[in-house]
């Protein structure tokens, strides 16, 4: 991602006069028709001396010795000089602000775009901080998805996905969102009518319950079920409500 890319290459020696220095010359073509730098060095070592444009270069050193004899060069190589950072992604699954019992959750994302050398990888991390201060979890992966291998605790946690290209340029997770993990049951509720034992004459009952408490990710709803086997073997009604009493629709055959 260096714009003055440091280049390196083996000394070579000179029986003769001695060696003078070396020219490094610096081609976009393959030919090296035309120079984007020629600079010399008494060094197996070069830095462009100004900024390098984006782009595929090609490289080759000649040795010069005092007299300006100089090799041919024929080993050559290849950079490219990337500073752009790659696009964003887009977060799939899962969802913001949702609740898991998963406790090896599944991470997925649209693939980010890079219009230089490429996306190499990416890292997902994951924290019970919004600003990422401490990290709980953090791995790479070269593809969408990732699964948590581990096992996760329960908890709160934010997740992001930051993008590497080959050039080894970051884009920084823009975009967060929110999990929960949550396999901690619900308390059980407490029944307070009918009565237990209780006989009624109306087809139509209204059952109630004091409300159930739930330290997790909160209470969703309760499912209420009405069956003539005191096992409960199979089901007569069924019916989900997010309230602490119901009634049924219809009236209920006589029966217990």
């Amino acid at each position: 991602s260096s714009v003055r890319p440091r280049l390196a290459w083996s000394g070579v020696a000179d029986t003769g006069v001695g060696l003078y220095w070396y020219r490094v010359e610096i081609s976009s073509r393959s030919d090296f028709a035309v120079m984007d730098k020629v600079e010399t060095t008494a060094s197996t070592t070069y830095s462009p001396s100004a900024d390098l444009s984006e782009g595929t270069y090609n490289w080759r050193v000649r040795a010069v010795d005092r007299l300006f004899l100089e090799s041919s060069g024929t080993d050559t190589g290849n950079f490219t000089v990337d500073i752009t950072i790659p696009g964003d992604v887009a977060l799939s699954y899962p969802l913001d602000n949702v609740d898991t019992g998963n406790l090896h959750p599944v991470f997925s994302w649209a693939a980010a775009a890079d219009t230089g050398s490429g996306v190499d990888y990416y890292r997902v991390e994951i924290s019970t901080y919004i600003g990422f201060d401490t990290l709980s979890f953090s791995g790479t992966t070269a593809v969408s998805p990732l699964t948590y291998a581990d096992t996760i605790t329960e908890n709160t946690y934010y997740w992001r996905v930051r993008t590497y290209d080959r050039a080894t340029n970051e884009r920084t997770g823009g975009t967060t969102r929110l999990f929960r993990v949550d396999i901690t049951v619900p308390a059980y509720v407490d029944i307070t009518a009918p009565a237990d034992g209780s006989e009624t004459m109306t087809g139509m009952p209204v059952f109630a319950w004091a409300a159930s408490a739930d330290t997790g990710s909160g209470v969703k709803w309760y499912r209420v079920e009405l069956s003539t086997s005191g096992s409960f073997s199979y089901m007569n009604y069924t019916e989900t409500t997010a309230a602490t009493t119901y009634q049924p629709a219809g009236a209920l055959d006589d029966n217990t």
